[in-house]
């Protein structure tokens, strides 16, 4: 388990720049375990982030490959495992999945922008992370550059979860993760 003063470096190093942190290089397998399929994995900076889907779990990491540093894996009730998913600028989207540790959530998201947006058609992903029991405390946000395609990673998870947990997966309507990150 990684001790309050890991996570809080953590999310030191995470705030530290006034600009999102852009990713460098694709993370194929990231810091997937043997055995676990890598539903998401970017590399920010010389970090990588991934979220790792096991037979009945899902799990958070990040770190490098060398050292993980930050490790959340879902409860067997999946109670600090949360999906969400909105739609809106005509066509845009955007799905994630967020882990909760404590007070701190750290949520994987995944989207592309619709047809009011700037930039219509981009596809975009990356980790929020937030505190408070609404979020309402932004700590660090990382942008994955490379175009990661992660539209299943929310799916991906649900099936993961044993069938009588699926539907409580969902973030509460119109509740404070509710919207787009």
């Amino acid at each position: 388990m990684i001790g309050r003063f890991a996570a809080t470096a953590l999310i030191a190093v995470l705030v530290a720049g006034s600009a999102p942190a852009a990713m460098t290089a694709p993370a194929a397998a990231g810091l997937c375990k043997t055995g676990e399929e890598p539903l998401y994995s970017c590399r920010f900076g010389k970090k990588i982030g991934s979220v790792c889907g096991g037979s009945d779990r899902v799990t958070y990491r990040f770190g490098s490959t060398a050292k993980t540093e930050m490790e959340i894996a879902s409860r067997p009730d999946w109670s600090n495992v949360r999906l969400g998913f909105v739609t809106g600028q005509q066509g845009g989207h955007q799905s994630h999945i967020r882990f909760t540790r404590g007070d701190t959530h750290y949520i994987v998201f995944e989207g592309a922008n619709g047809q009011a947006a700037v930039n219509p058609g981009h596809s975009y992903s990356g980790i929020a992370i937030v505190a408070g029991p609404d979020g309402g405390k932004a700590l660090g946000r990382l942008d994955c550059g490379n175009g990661t395609d992660a539209s299943a990673m929310a799916d991906a998870a649900r099936d993961r979860a044993p069938a009588a947990l699926r539907e409580q997966l969902n973030e509460t309507l119109n509740g404070p993760f509710d919207g787009w990150f």
